[in-house]
């Protein structure tokens, strides 16, 4: 990982092949109720091969980002249990010892998908 990294509120533009931009989906504690946010990190493009992840899939996945938050929402507030336990639990199961996080997505993504589904009444998102 790279020792300085640069944090976005919104997707930067990046030129050239040496550098990609992975979301992170965070949560901010407000004063009523958590806040969901995407902050993007610019980093060297040898770090997504480091993490063992292939371009397209981020790509895939950078459009789909408010399903994402969606589901975050959803396994948060117990949305998801109530329309899908089976689906509630595995993913619970998976998160266990993590949080719903970006590079969670890439490696989880039948898992995610699933979930997504189910949020919107099993139609592919």
């Amino acid at each position: 990982m790279p020792t300085s990294a640069r944090l976005f509120d919104r997707e930067p533009c990046v030129a050239g092949e040496s550098l990609v931009v992975l979301p992170h989906l965070v949560v901010i504690q407000g004063n009523v109720r958590p806040c969901d946010v995407i902050v993007w990190e610019v980093l060297p493009h040898s770090t997504l091969a480091e993490l063992g992840q292939p371009d397209y899939q981020l790509a895939i996945w950078r459009y789909r980002l408010q399903a994402l938050v969606a589901l975050k929402r959803a396994l948060r507030a117990g949305v998801l249990a109530k329309v899908s336990p089976d689906v509630n639990a595995d993913l619970q199961h998976a998160l266990r010892e993590r949080y719903l996080s970006f590079l969670f997505v890439l490696e989880h993504r039948a898992l995610v998908e699933e979930g997504m589904a189910a949020l919107i009444g099993g139609k592919q998102p």
